[in-house]
């Protein structure tokens, strides 16, 4: 109960073995934390998507002229953007540690186009997005989350995930504030969906239109395209 000690650690066995109890523990490429926030995975991509991105210009790619900035970015998408957004779909990613990894990306669109800004004449972040064709952070992940929410919704109501996603536990959490939740993150996702949709003051009738992969396909796919509507402190302003 809350406010009477510490939790004790269960004991689980499996034929015979004791299984370890830890904080955290890396699952499918992805570490898995045991108060369920992912800040350290999110600081684990950000190295590793940077590590990517120096890996690819130590052997030349982003200052040979001879390879159009076009073809940089799709190397861009296809090998850093793909390892620094890794999981993202299921990620309960708040502004912070968007904002993190949004930095991540204008810091490396900056590299391949070569602007050299600084200070008050730094280039702003919706501009170099648009030059670049290259949707934010936040609406990519917003993207992802939506995607696998369609795919969930379209499996059996027996299956796992569709039990996992939308089942709750029983009994009460610890006192102060909870932490946000993965599916709270996904409704905050369905009202920017509706008012792209013109709906405002209401969700769009999103559990109909996930049931047709193409509609629902059509719907998401405008959070890929290369606009303003994020509402991260840095995105939004385009602060530096």
């Amino acid at each position: 109960m809350p406010g009477q000690g510490p939790v004790p650690v269960p004991e689980i066995f499996i034929d015979n073995q004791r299984v370890e109890h830890v904080q955290q523990f890396k699952y499918l490429g992805q570490i898995i934390a045991s108060d369920g926030k992912v800040k350290r995975e999110v600081s684990r991509r950000l190295a590793l998507g940077y590590a990517a991105f120096n890996k690819l210009g130590k052997q030349g790619i982003w200052k040979d002229k001879l390879i159009s900035r076009r073809t940089k970015l799709t190397l861009y998408q296809v090998i850093v953007r793909t390892v620094l957004l890794y999981c993202a779909e299921t990620w309960p990613v708040g502004p912070a540690d968007v904002n993190k990894l949004d930095t991540a990306q204008m810091s490396c669109l900056r590299r391949i186009c070569g602007d050299r800004s600084w200070g008050a004449d730094c280039t702003p972040y919706a501009e170099l997005r648009r030059q670049c064709q290259m949707p934010s952070i936040e609406n990519l992940i917003t993207y992802h989350r939506l995607r696998w929410l369609g795919k969930v919704c379209r499996m059996s109501h027996d299956r796992l995930p569709v039990r996992t996603l939308f089942g709750r536990i029983s009994g009460h959490g610890p006192r102060g504030r909870p932490h946000k939740t993965w599916i709270e993150f996904t409704r905050d996702d369905l009202t920017r969906l509706s008012e792209l949709q013109g709906v405002r003051g209401t969700y769009i009738n999103w559990w109909v239109r996930c049931k047709d992969w193409k509609v629902w396909t059509m719907n998401i796919h405008k959070f890929k395209q290369t606009d303003n509507t994020c509402r991260t402190g840095s995105a939004q302003a385009g602060v530096h």
